[in-house]
């Protein structure tokens, strides 16, 4: 059944609503002409990857960097990675927003994560400056993964992994899982060396109504 149309772009207007998302599964071809029809514009692939936790994590070649908790003094640090780390995000590719408003949603994000007591962040330092970090939650989802470009193809991505991975297995998960964007093949093949594979694929479109 199609979405009511008129009543979605009403409630918007009501609520001076700017931008609407539409996820859509990507074998959902009738919501995909849905989403065709009334203009909205696809901003990106959405790829869920998963992996079961009982294999153990490919053997890594060790890395200069030196991995703990993040606490609140680490705040400024994290937040300035997360402002420049998510470039290839749909809020980033869609054109619209302000990149100032992109790079503070990351950067909340970040800050949202250290203050939640469910929430696991992992930091990489290298020779003492703040090189990449993790987060992971209490149901075994990788949210926000980012390595400092001054220190990428060195390993600290799949450190970062193992470390997020280690701490699901302490909590007697059975599976991670994590999201990231289908043109981001940097990051898909991280995940999949890592022993991850794609589950679900959805289509982000956004649809401006100013």
């Amino acid at each position: 059944m199609a979405p009511d149309w008129e009543g979605i772009a009403g409630w918007c207007r009501e609520h001076a609503v700017e931008c609407l998302y539409l996820l859509c599964p990507a074998s959902d071809a009738a919501l995909a002409r849905y989403a065709g029809e009334h203009h909205f514009a696809l901003v990106d692939i959405r790829l869920t990857l998963e992996r079961p936790l009982d294999v153990a994590l490919p053997a890594m070649e060790p890395t200069q960097a030196v991995l703990r908790p993040a606490n609140a003094a680490d705040l400024p640090a994290l937040q300035a990675m997360a402002r420049t780390s998510h470039r290839n995000t749909r809020f980033f590719r869609d054109g619209k927003f302000p990149v100032a408003l992109c790079e503070k949603y990351y950067a909340t994000w970040i800050a949202n994560s250290l203050a939640d007591p469910a929430t696991s962040v992992w930091l990489a330092e290298v020779a003492g400056q703040p090189a990449g970090y993790v987060t992971a939650d209490a149901r075994g989802r990788i949210g926000l993964l980012a390595v400092d470009a001054a220190h990428r193809r060195l390993g600290l991505g799949r450190q970062l992994v193992g470390q997020a991975l280690a701490l699901f297995r302490e909590r007697g998960l059975a599976m991670a899982q994590v999201v990231t964007q289908g043109g981001c093949v940097g990051p898909q093949r991280l995940y999949q060396q890592c022993g991850f594979i794609t589950a679900e694929v959805g289509l982000w479109y956004h649809k401006w109504f100013a």
